[in-house]
């Protein structure tokens, strides 16, 4: 038998067969012309032995064309992943994809955008016109009067009106999607003008920019009149677009208000442009007519300085309203004698801050009493002792005072001093003999009278004061707004004069 022929079964196990008997001796064989279904299929290899495909045989697993499956080490990558490629060729081709994804990975530093990583970020737009006026400004608003968005948590509202109409247009938003409120606040921005807004004007044609975080909706609608047509698109972004000030950027680059923060810091005395930003005072007014008299409790203030340069330091205003009267009277006169007179302008008050004080020898020691201004008196009840006065007195409870002149009022004596145990009003109060003593209660009523309050008390002796003493207060002694200080002396000191100067200054 000749021509042999190596085979594998089902099992993979090689077995020989001849295609052609000799010397009579017959082997089992297969003819070559009449091989079984099994290996009907598959190709021959150049030698001999017959290389058989995995469809030779329904047993073995097909692994038909497993060399065009696979495909040659030197095949190009596909060019697609879909079409017709080996194995090979196809992980070529995600091997490029692989290192063209990471080459486009951000590294630190400025890219192109061809060579930067697409991002997309969330936008919301809607669109539409109004024709007529929302005659339901807090609930589903009149067909054809709004332009609706959903925000989606999207921060930023950009607006754009075109079209040819009348009537303002406002800016709503919602949470519940039931009650719209709208914002009157000038929180919206004219992106071409730069000044915020409350409201879009009429027949305004342009673009606004409005931060709506955390609102569920925004609507733009026409609350007043309408006519033509305004068309309406909106855009809604994530992220803070604009900042609004409460009130426009005045004219002039890098300027908020009157201070410029680009320029800094301009050495003292030397030119500069603008409004540097300095750290300094107001120069204060010179003129008891120029005063403020504006300020109250929680104001801020400017810190003053004086027309030279300087700060004032001192608990006057400026050196401009220091005042020094020269004052003498005879130590017998019993009457209010004016010391100082009144500033001339309500709510200026005098304050003293100095007496220098000098007597001739008198002929009876006594006490002189420097007084704020006259308050009048309109009545002291009975039962209660509650004194009226006007105008407003300013006293505080343990305040001394004196009445100088009384019509009525038994049990009240004139030129005596009296404490101040309550305040009930700024016209009215009662008083004691004694600091928290009991109230003064007259038998019978006064219905007129004049009552001052006692700033300080100077004793005298009968030696007097040949050299001048200096007293100084800590507290400048305060007069009432536009009262004179004056002077009392309550009982004669027979005799010699009593000289006074005076020195302090006019403020608020």
């Amino acid at each position: 038998m000749g021509n042999n022929v190596q085979l594998k079964d089902a099992n993979s196990v090689t077995f020989t067969t001849k295609t052609t008997e000799t010397t009579g001796v017959h082997t089992p064989h297969y003819n070559v012309d009449a091989l079984p279904v099994a290996f009907n299929a598959g190709a021959s290899s150049a030698t001999t032995q017959r290389t058989v495909s995995a469809s030779d045989d329904p047993g073995v697993v097909q692994l038909q064309n497993i060399s065009t499956d696979l495909g040659a080490p030197d095949d190009a990558a596909a060019s697609s992943d879909t079409g017709i490629f080996g194995i090979i060729a196809f992980i070529k081709r995600a091997m490029q994809n692989w290192t063209s994804l990471l080459n486009r990975i951000p590294t630190l530093g400025n890219k192109t955008a061809a060579n930067s990583l697409a991002i997309t970020l969330s936008v919301e737009t809607a669109s539409g016109t109004i024709t007529t006026q929302n005659l339901v400004p807090n609930g589903a608003a009149t067909a054809g009067s709004a332009v609706e968005i959903t925000l989606f948590g999207m921060s930023t509202l950009a607006i754009q009106v075109t079209g040819t109409y009348t009537g303002a247009l406002s800016i709503q938003v919602t949470n519940d999607d039931v009650r719209w409120e709208t914002i009157t606040a000038a929180s919206m921005l004219n992106a071409i003008t730069g000044v915020p807004i409350a409201t879009i004007p009429s027949a305004a044609i342009g673009v606004f920019q409005i931060d709506l975080s955390g609102f569920l909706k925004a609507r733009i609608t026409g609350l007043a009149a309408m006519t033509g047509t305004a068309t309406i698109t909106l855009r809604a972004v994530s992220g803070t677009a604009l900042v609004t000030i409460d009130n426009p950027l005045p004219t002039g680059a890098n300027t908020i208000g009157g201070v410029n923060v680009i320029t800094g810091q301009t050495a003292h005395s030397s030119a500069v442009t603008g409004n540097p930003v300095r750290v300094g005072g107001k120069v204060v007014p010179t003129t008891i007519a120029t005063q403020d008299a504006t300020l109250i409790a929680g104001d801020a203030a400017d810190a003053p300085i004086s027309t030279g340069g300087q700060s004032i330091v001192k608990q006057n205003a400026t050196a401009e309203l220091d005042f020094n009267f020269n004052f003498s009277c005879l130590a017998s006169v019993v009457t209010v004698q004016q010391l100082i007179p009144a500033s001339g302008t309500a709510s200026i008050r005098n304050y003293l801050a100095n007496l220098k004080l000098a007597t001739d020898t008198l002929g009876a020691g006594g006490v002189a009493w420097i007084l704020d201004g006259a308050l009048t008196v309109s009545s002291i009840a009975t039962g209660t002792g509650l004194c009226t006065t006007s105008p407003a007195h300013d006293l505080k409870i343990g305040d001394s005072i004196v009445f100088t002149a009384l019509t009525g009022g038994t049990g009240v004596s004139a030129n005596t001093v009296y404490y101040v145990t309550s305040v009930g009003s700024t016209t009215t109060f009662n008083f004691a003999l004694t600091i928290g003593g009991a109230n003064v209660v007259p038998s019978a009523a006064a219905t007129a009278g004049t009552c001052y309050r006692i700033l300080y008390q100077q004793h005298f002796r009968t030696t007097g004061v040949a050299s001048p003493t200096v007293i100084y207060f800590p507290q400048p002694l305060r007069s009432n707004g536009n009262a004179a200080m004056s002077l009392l002396i309550p009982v004669s000191m027979t005799s010699g004069t009593i000289y006074i100067s005076s020195s302090g200054y006019r403020g608020f």
